[in-house]
């Protein structure tokens, strides 16, 4: 047998050193550097599909972000100053709406707008809405409020809160007080419910859900969030059930009412003590919402329902597939903000990112976060700009 001497050894070790070397960094090569740059890509399709712009001037009290034609730019409504600011992708104000827009605003005093595919929907004080098409023409306008003079024993909506507008523009979906008349002492006989409304034929309205007077934290709840939404022109609302702690989607489908339970999927109904009686309450609710975990938005888009939800100051986006009842996993939305509305489209979602309210009622939109609806479209969890 040959045997090496040490110095042959040596070498030996150094030639199996030197291949090993040479081995390991091309398997490298070879492998993780394209995995490491594929994902690098990823990262940054993720990263460019989201963008955080800072709002200048801030709105002082709006619930909504209003795309414009094309999702290339967006006006939100400022309720405390009565005017529009609108906006570019990257935050540049562009001045406002249509002159003839702001003077009704001013003189009439705006409350919120809602789009459709085709129309603009604007609430004024009284319950006085007016619609126009997408070039600000107008197409009708409709006082939902009854003479208080009334008396033919009809039903008759008398205040509207939170509503949402339907894809075709033709109805409403909203929580509102509904009167039969009056009681003895000369007041309007009211009773909390959800209607539908019929924008042609406001008198025709429906009653879906009729609150009771135990039903506190609902009723707050209902003025204040977005729990009113359509799929197309299918409306669909979030329903609670105090006693049970539970909580529900609704969905109406072929005349019926279609529930998705929440409260094995996203917890229970929240357990608010705010009732909301008084403007200060509006600023001890918002408070009390920024701790809590709870779901406080319904939308419908794609062919799907989204729940944006809460953990504190951590937010997430569920989609209901409301053919198989399936609920995705969280997507988490990358923002810290005490309070978010989700205005979807296509395109794009945008989130209002919302400081805590006042006791004037003051709560100031500080930024708008923007995510490409490509995102959405998975329901697989993880972070909407990153992988």
């Amino acid at each position: 047998m040959c045997k090496l001497t040490p110095l042959q050894n040596k070498k030996e070790a150094g030639w199996f050193l030197r291949f090993a070397s040479v081995s390991t960094i091309a398997l490298y090569v070879l492998t993780f550097l394209p995995r490491a740059a594929a994902q690098r890509e990823v990262e940054r399709a993720a990263f460019n599909s989201c963008q955080r712009v800072a709002l200048a001037p801030m709105s002082r009290r709006t619930d909504s972000v209003v795309w414009l034609q094309g999702a290339e730019k967006f006006f939100i409504l400022d309720t405390w100053s009565n005017k529009s600011l609108v906006f570019d992708l990257n935050g540049l104000a562009f001045g406002s709406l249509p002159d003839h827009l702001e003077r009704l605003m001013a003189s009439l005093s705006v409350l919120r707008v809602r789009s459709s595919k085709g129309s603009y929907l604007f609430q004024f004080q009284d319950n006085f809405f007016m619609q126009f098409d997408l070039d600000y023409r107008l197409v009708r306008s409709v006082r939902l409020t009854s003479d208080s003079s009334r008396s033919d024993g009809r039903e008759f909506v008398d205040n509207v809160y939170q509503w949402e507008l339907s894809a075709s523009g033709e109805e409403i979906l909203a929580y509102a007080d509904v009167s039969a008349g009056k009681t003895r002492s000369g007041e309007p006989d009211l009773y909390p419910a959800i209607v539908r409304i019929p924008l042609g034929k406001p008198s025709e309205f429906e009653v879906v859900l009729t609150l009771k007077d135990t039903d506190r934290r609902t009723r707050s709840l209902y003025r204040v969030l977005h729990y009113f939404s359509y799929l197309g022109d299918v409306p669909l609302y979030l329903r609670f059930d105090e006693v049970l702690d539970e909580s529900w989607v609704q969905l109406l489908e072929n005349g019926q009412w279609k529930s998705f339970s929440l409260k094995t999927r996203l917890g229970p109904a929240p357990v608010l003590r705010t009732d909301v009686r008084s403007r200060e309450d509006f600023a001890l609710l918002s408070e009390e919402m920024a701790a809590s975990t709870m779901v406080v938005g319904v939308y419908g888009s794609q062919g799907r329902v989204f729940l944006l939800h809460r953990r504190g100051v951590e937010w997430f986006v569920s989609a209901l597939d409301p053919s198989s009842g399936r609920l995705g996993t969280p997507m988490r939305v990358p923002s810290a903000s005490p309070h978010l509305w989700a205005s979807p489209h296509p395109d794009r979602w945008a989130f209002l990112e919302l400081g805590t309210m006042d006791v004037s009622g003051v709560q100031p939109a500080m930024s708008v976060l923007l995510i490409k609806g490509e995102r959405f479209a998975g329901s697989t969890g993880g972070g909407l700009c990153t992988e």
